[in-house]
């Protein structure tokens, strides 16, 4: 049996803030944003891959790495097509696939 991970990256505007009591509060964030990293973290399992990169963090990085479209994912602003894991996580070379 192996142990997996899936990461789901996403760039844009949050709030965050302290949810709970002066006994218990954590730290939060909320958005858009983040519900579509949160989309794009599931739907690595379907796709097999490590990490997704949704459109906005994608074109931060596109530069530096070589991206592959995999999917789209559902957000409320507009539909985000994903990028898939960078291989250097794997040690290979700067690739990442795109949804």
């Amino acid at each position: 049996m192996t142990l997996g991970m899936g990461i789901g990256i996403n760039h844009g505007q949050v709030l965050a803030g302290n949810i709970g009591s002066q006994d218990r509060a954590d730290l939060t964030v909320i958005g858009n944003a983040v519900n579509l990293a949160a989309r794009l973290e599931g739907l690595t399992r379907i796709y097999g891959v490590d990490i997704l990169v949704g459109t906005a963090a994608a074109d931060l990085i596109r530069d530096e790495f070589h991206l592959r479209s995999v999917a789209r994912a559902k957000s409320k602003e507009r539909p985000s097509r994903s990028m898939s894991s960078p291989s250097w996580m794997r040690g290979g070379l700067r690739s990442i696939r795109s949804c």
